[in-house]
């Protein structure tokens, strides 16, 4: 086993340990060397001095392939401030202590919620107009239906996307119709 030959001129060794988490003892020709775990918590607890080789660190990102991310380090005298702040009237947030740890739930504001319930503002809301009236809103969800008009047809092939306005085979006109030209016979119309 290793150790330390002393000759006749050395037949002493001191082993001093620098400060107090260090403990020595000595039995016969066993040396122990240890630490005092309570001397050391306290000494730990109670300096700002580093500590190296120990890593406390952990990162915030947004998730994204390419994320915009940010490294939190932890420290006895540092309480680092994470905040979780929605866009003003888009999106909200709520952070809850209970579990331990803390829950972050992360939403759509109650004005784009109804938005979209609503169809008003929306992905999908118009309004529906003709010859200058008052617009009607329609809205996710609505149904606008064209109807046929006098001499006038409103079809839908197949029941397809594609709408076909017509005038019908045999138009009726109220009263007199006149036009300038002529027929097919020349005669003045």
């Amino acid at each position: 086993a290793p150790g330390i030959l002393l000759d006749s001129a050395h037949k002493r060794l001191d082993i001093i340990p620098t400060g107090d988490v260090i403990t020595t003892a000595v039995s016969g020709r066993t040396l122990r060397v240890g630490l005092d775990p309570a001397k050391l918590q306290t000494l730990i607890n109670t300096t700002t001095a580093p500590i190296t080789n120990i890593s406390a660190k952990f990162s915030v990102s947004d998730g994204a392939s390419t994320p915009h991310s940010h490294t939190v380090t932890l420290a006895q005298n540092q309480t680092p401030n994470i905040q979780f702040v929605g866009a003003s009237n888009q999106i909200v947030t709520n952070v809850t202590t209970t579990p331990a740890g803390g829950v972050v739930t992360i939403g759509l504001h109650q004005d784009i919620l109804d938005a979209i319930a609503n169809g008003s503002g929306g992905s999908g809301a118009w309004n529906l107009q003709t010859n200058g009236d008052t617009a009607t809103p329609i809205g996710n969800g609505d149904t606008v239906q064209f109807k046929n008009g006098k001499n006038i047809a409103v079809t839908r092939p197949h029941n397809g996307k594609d709408l076909t306005v017509s005038v019908v085979d045999a138009p009726v006109f109220a009263g007199k119709v006149s036009a300038q030209g002529f027929d097919a016979t020349h005669h003045k119309i």
